[in-house]
C-alpha cells in the first residue's frame, strides 16, 4: 500500500496505469501549480458534497482526485523556505530512475494537507528543484512521474517529497499566471525555440534562492536594509544583463514585489 500526506492523517493510494495530466506546470515560488485553474482548490469547489482531496487554502497542499475515475487531476504543492544543507545526499534519490504512474485515492474523501517537505533544493545548474523531508533515505525510493516534468518521491511506499526538472522554465510570477493558461499552447510552441539560459543567467536564481531562504524572510520582515541592498542589487544584474528571458523577467518583478511591499514607506 502507498499513502501520500504521511505527516497528517494518511491517505492510502494506489499506483496505476498512467493517464497523462494534460496541465502544465507553473512554479510561483512558494508553490508548484499543476492545473488550468488556479482557483480548483478553494472553498467554493472544496465545499462541494463530490469533492475529493484537499485544498491549500486549508492546509499546506492541494490534491484533487477526479470524481470520474479517482485519480489524481490538480495539484497545489507548498515549497518550504528552508534550503537543504547537504545536497550530496541528493545523488541517492538521483541515482533512481523513474517511472510513470497515476495516482488513485482508495478511499475518495476531503482530507486536510499536511506537507511532507522540510527543504527544497535549487540545483546549482539549475536543471531541477528537489523539496523534500528531512528523514533519513535509507530504504526503498520510488521516483513516480505524473507529468512530463514532476514526480514525487517515495520511501518504503511513503511520499516524502517532489522532484520537478527544468524548474526555471517553469517559473511563473502569480499575478502572470492566467495570462500563462490563457496563452499555453501558443507558450509551448515558443518554449521549442527558446533560447537556453546561460550559466550567469541562472547563477541569479542561485543567488536569489540561496538568499530569500527562512531567514531571508525573517530579515525582510524585520526591515532588514542589507537584504534591500542585495535584492535590489540581482535587480540591476538583471536589468544589466538586458536579456529577453521571460524567467529573469519573471525574478525581477518578484525581487519588486519584495521591495515595493516589504520596504515601501
Amino acid at each position: 500500500m502507498y499513502y501520500i500526506n504521511t505527516d497528517g492523517v494518511k491517505i492510502e493510494i494506489n499506483l496505476t496505469p498512467p493517464k497523462k495530466i494534460k496541465s502544465a506546470v507553473k512554479w510561483v515560488f512558494d508553490k508548484i501549480i499543476i492545473s488550468d485553474n488556479i482557483f480548483a482548490d478553494d472553498l467554493n469547489n472544496y465545499l462541494l458534497p463530490e469533492y475529493i482531496g484537499s485544498s491549500h487554502y486549508l492546509g499546506d497542499d492541494g490534491y484533487i482526485f477526479d470524481t470520474s475515475d479517482n485519480l489524481l487531476s490538480d495539484v497545489f504543492l507548498y515549497i518550504p523556505d528552508n534550503n537543504y544543507v547537504n545536497p550530496e545526499g541528493l545523488n541517492t534519490i538521483l541515482s533512481f530512475d523513474s517511472t510513470y504512474a497515476s495516482i488513485e485515492i482508495i478511499n475518495p474523501i476531503k482530507f486536510t494537507s499536511v506537507s511532507p517537505c522540510d527543504f527544497r533544493y535549487l540545483s546549482r545548474d539549475g536543471d531541477y528543484l528537489l523539496c523534500l523531508s528531512n528523514t533519513s533515505l535509507n530504504g526503498y525510493i520510488e521516483r513516480i512521474k505524473i507529468q512530463n516534468d514532476f514526480e514525487f518521491i517515495f520511501l518504503n511506499q511513503k511520499m516524502i517529497g517532489f522532484l520537478l526538472i527544468r524548474p526555471l522554465e517553469k517559473l511563473v510570477f502569480f499575478d502572470d499566471i492566467n495570462h500563462e493558461n490563457e496563452n499555453e499552447n501558443e507558450n509551448e510552441n515558443e518554449n521549442e525555440d527558446k533560447v537556453p539560459l546561460s550559466s550567469s543567467e541562472k547563477n541569479i536564481f542561485i543567488t536569489y534562492f540561496d538568499l530569500v531562504d527562512e531567514e531571508g524572510w525573517d530579515k525582510i520582515n524585520d526591515g532588514d536594509l542589507l537584504m534591500l541592498s542585495k535584492i535590489n542589487e540581482i535587480k540591476n544584474n538583471i536589468i544589466e544583463m538586458n536579456t529577453q528571458h521571460i524567467q529573469l523577467r519573471t525574478l525581477y518583478k518578484q525581487c519588486d514585489f519584495i521591495v515595493n511591499n516589504y520596504y515601501s514607506i
